[in-house]
């Protein structure tokens, strides 16, 4: 793909790709809060996530949530189907940002890129359906993770209007 796009198509397809890692960029942020709220929860002297990469915080989210008694199985298991769908999110994400682009026989687009330990190069289609898919899903997930962080913070804390709240959220 030469650096200007040649067709409508190609633009349109661009300015899906910008929308996507702008909407995953916010879904990497709110990952990252949410994880440091749940890890702060389990270990207060904690010193976060900042910078770590969106694996090392979906995984210390997991086992830190675990640890934290108010946080239940249902809880859990909600966080877990969410987390489930940031990470498959995050693996099409990879392909369209870090695959390089090419052309089909039929000249579609493919983003193909390697994986550690594998010799196989992996392909992944390039869609503008695709594309518009993955921005709706990165949005849902995200506006499911925050609904999940408010609850958690309405059990820990309760709610501003709750006369029986003790303390204002850390």
């Amino acid at each position: 793909m030469s650096d200007i796009p040649a067709t409508a198509q190609e633009t349109e397809l661009l300015l899906h790709l910008g929308t996507m890692v702008r909407d995953a960029a916010g879904l990497e942020v709110t990952i990252e809060a949410l994880t440091g709220h749940v890890i702060a929860s389990h270990n207060p002297q904690s010193a976060g996530v900042n910078g770590e990469p969106l694996s090392a915080m979906l995984r210390k989210c997991r086992e830190a949530a675990r640890q934290v008694p108010r946080i239940d199985a249902v809880q859990l298991e909600d966080l877990d189907k969410l987390l489930n769908r940031v990470a498959k999110a995050a693996e099409i994400r990879n392909a369209y940002v870090h695959g390089a682009w090419a052309r089909d026989a039929d000249g579609s687009y493919l983003a193909v890129r390697g994986r550690r330990g594998q010799t196989e190069l992996v392909t992944h289609a390039v869609s503008l359906d695709q594309l518009v898919e993955l921005i709706r899903e990165i949005g849902w997930i995200t506006d499911g993770l925050l609904e999940w962080l408010i609850h958690d913070l309405d059990v820990a804390y309760g709610t501003p209007a709750d006369p029986s709240r003790t303390s204002a959220p850390h």
